[in-house]
Parts: structure tokens; C-alpha cells; sequence
């Protein structure tokens, strides 16, 4: 900046600049880099700051780690809300719908009752389990719901307009077959 080179002196403005708009874009924080305007002193370590509030599920780089583009280095998930995935046998898929409510209960939380809402159906049938899976969603603010857990469900279907309905004593199963009387 103290060149007697108008040239040199706009090329090192240019720099600065540069420089700055590549920190900005890898997101360091604005107090870091106010702090190295200030002292003129560039640090050999930064901050990194995570884009939203969550739980650190792994870290993959640590203390004297060499970190390159392609190197994952922490995975943060949001847990306030989760997706739990259900598996819908074939032959009552008809009656699922997206909107459907659903209830959860799991082994771990016993007596609760956990209300969500089906918000997608993928679109493929596994093949060995003839099974189709469906997206519920839940709130989880008190972080009760865990990656992985297994539970118990209850779809409750949607109103069906135009359907055959019949009292469940008017039903008599024999074991080979049903019949309705």
C-alpha cells in the first residue's frame, strides 16, 4: 500500500479484495474477518461455524488433520423434526394416502404416543418383502425420537367415498378362507 507505483498499490488493493471475497465465500465468520483487518495478522486456524443449530452425528476431521475438498468434516442433523420410514405390505397400499395420520409407539418410550403424518410414498415396491415404504413425519423437540430406533405403527387410513363396509362379527374366518354372512 506504501508503493511510490500507483500500479503495484491498486494490485495490492486488487489482492486484498480478492482475498477477502475468498474468505467470504468459504464462509468465515464477519468477526474473523474484521479481527485480521484489524491486526493485519493472518491466523494459521479459523473458526468454522455450522449453517443451522443440530446434533454433531460424526466427525470426520480432527486436531492436525490435513482437510481437502472432498472431505466430510462434521455431519450435523437437525433432530426438532425427523423422517421415520415404515414399510407398507402390498396388499394394503391401496388404502394409504399422503396426509394419512399415523401413531408410533416405541419400546424404549413406554405409554407414549407419538403423532405424526404420512408425507410421502416412494415410488417402488421391495421386491423379497413385498413392501412398499412410506415417509411419516414427526416433531421431535424434546430429542426423544434417536437415529435407528425401531417402533410399532399405526396408519390410520383416510375416509374411502363409495366403499363396501361391513360389521367385523358379520365376518367368519376358518383359516383356509373368509366368508361374510
Amino acid at each position: 500500500k506504501d508503493s511510490p507505483f500507483a500500479d503495484v498499490r491498486e494490485g495490492a488493493k486488487r489482492l486484498l479484495q480478492s482475498s477477502l471475497d475468498r474468505l467470504k465465500l468459504l464462509d468465515v465468520p464477519e468477526h474473523q474477518l474484521k479481527e485480521i483487518r484489524d491486526s493485519g495478522i493472518v491466523p494459521k486456524a479459523l473458526h468454522i461455524h455450522s449453517p443451522f443449530d443440530g446434533v454433531v452425528m460424526k466427525i470426520g476431521a480432527r486436531e492436525g488433520s490435513r482437510i481437502t475438498p472432498d472431505m466430510e468434516l462434521y455431519m450435523v442433523a437437525d433432530l426438532s423434526r425427523i423422517w421415520v420410514q415404515v414399510d407398507v405390505y402390498e396388499d394394503e397400499l391401496p388404502w394409504v394416502q399422503l396426509g394419512d395420520e399415523a401413531e408410533m409407539r416405541l419400546p424404549s418410550v413406554p405409554g407414549r404416543i407419538f403423532k405424526g403424518r404420512l408425507s410421502y410414498i416412494y415410488p417402488y415396491l421391495e421386491g423379497k418383502t413385498r413392501t412398499n415404504k412410506v415417509r411419516i413425519e414427526f416433531d421431535n423437540a424434546d430429542l426423544m425420537l434417536k437415529p435407528d430406533m425401531f417402533a410399532t405403527f399405526t396408519l390410520k387410513a383416510s375416509r374411502t367415498v363409495n366403499a363396501v363396509v361391513i360389521p367385523s362379527e358379520a365376518i367368519v374366518r376358518t383359516g383356509a378362507r373368509e366368508q361374510v354372512f
